[in-house]
């Protein structure tokens, strides 16, 4: 027990709570709590020095709380400053009331809560109390130069790089977001200036399947467009679906370049070119243009309508009858138009040559009509002489 300075010991002993109030004109008055019913009793002193209100641990021999009080004589305390000031653990924790301002392992007058750490991590911890431990919990945390927020073992949202913009990710106040932009001018804006901006959709699951990993949506016409920035000359193509077809066409051109329509039609605003290079090809061989021909003289050829653009006439052959004839392309079920071109370019051929021999057949008899009209002028030339002799 310790007595009052001014020479007045009241000595609390029992195994309830009990209360006093005191009053002292010394200098320092103190009240003594002594827990006897076991054999270490906790001894707590509360006392009034000039430096302030002091709550002191006798077992352990220091001040767990002050106010005010300028520093704290040990890691553990509590103090309260004359100007409303808080800090525990010698500085590790401290709350400044001028710039309402919380520091938890460091301080900084410029920030409301400032956290500091030196085991290279820092974070701050969410839970929902009411669910299983962790099941709800969220971290916010930074670490190796990145912040992040965390869930379930494993960041939602990462930004790295501190104080760059090259590789960080931003959300403005309307939500839309930045990753190497703070400026985003879209939802979504991807930019980075040194040649490496991707996005990249990839589905890891090992098991083979047809999967949607994109899709454009939109009540109306959908439209991306594809742009070429060079200041030299730059352009850009538009894709649109419109209506029960798709579109792709230059910007500014006012053209629709190529339409694919919802039947497989395709409609193209200018030539189309296959591909037809020497250097591409490989066991050429020469044909028999009179068997090509021979074929085509026997394959049908009809007028007909696709069953999904009824009343819509085309003429051609079955696209199995023509690779049954020729053998040409990988199905049955279509005609490659280069093929269609390269049998009719044949047949024109060998009539050619039909028609050379024709011509060649004309000129003989022609040459032997002449001949036989010329010794007929000749005999009737002759006849005539004798009977004008006569």
């Amino acid at each position: 027990m310790k007595a009052l300075t001014s020479g007045l010991l009241l000595l609390l002993m029992a195994e309830t709570t009990l209360a006093a109030d005191l009053s002292s004109v010394d200098t320092t008055p103190a009240v003594n709590f002594t827990d006897t019913s076991v054999t270490d009793g906790v001894d707590w002193e509360i006392s009034a020095t000039e430096e302030g209100f002091v709550i002191f641990d006798v077992n352990q021999n220091h001040s767990v709380f002050s106010a005010p009080h300028d520093d704290p004589d040990v890691a553990d305390s509590i103090v309260i400053s004359v100007n409303g000031d808080i800090r525990w653990g010698g500085g590790a924790m401290l709350f400044n009331k001028l710039h309402s301002s919380l520091g938890i392992g460091g301080f900084s007058s410029d920030d409301n809560l400032h956290i500091s750490d030196d085991d290279g991590s820092t974070s701050i911890r969410l839970e929902d109390a009411s669910e299983i431990c962790c099941a709800n919990a969220m971290f916010l945390r930074y670490a190796d130069d990145f912040f992040s927020i965390r869930g379930a073992g494993s960041d939602i949202v990462k930004i790295a790089e501190a104080g760059s913009n090259s590789n960080a990710l931003f959300i403005d106040s309307a939500g839309r977001i930045g990753h190497g932009t703070d400026l985003p001018n879209a939802s979504l804006e991807v930019t980075r200036d040194d040649g490496s901006t991707q996005v990249l959709v990839n589905e890891t699951n090992p098991t083979e399947a047809t999967r949607e990993l994109l899709k454009l949506s939109n009540a109306g016409n959908t439209k991306f467009i594809i742009a070429n920035t060079q200041a030299v000359d730059p352009s850009e193509w538009g894709f649109t679906n419109n209506g029960n077809d798709f579109r792709i066409s230059y910007q500014g051109s006012g053209v629709v370049e190529m339409q694919v329509f919802q039947g497989g039609n395709v409609t193209i605003d200018g030539t189309l070119t296959e591909n037809s290079d020497r250097s591409a090809k490989t066991d050429i061989r020469d044909l028999d243009q009179q068997a090509v021909l021979d074929k085509v003289l026997t394959l049908d050829i009809d007028r007909w309508q696709y069953k999904d653009t009824p009343n819509v006439d085309h003429i051609g052959p079955m696209a199995q009858d023509f690779h049954a004839a020729f053998g040409l392309g990988n199905t049955d079920t279509g005609i490659s138009t280069l093929d269609t071109s390269g049998v009719a370019l044949v047949s024109i051929q060998a009539l050619a040559k039909e028609n050379q021999q024709l011509h060649a057949q004309n000129l003989s008899l022609e040459q032997r009509l002449r001949t036989l009209e010329e010794m007929m002028s000749g005999l009737v030339a002759d006849q005539s002489d004798q009977l004008a002799n006569h």
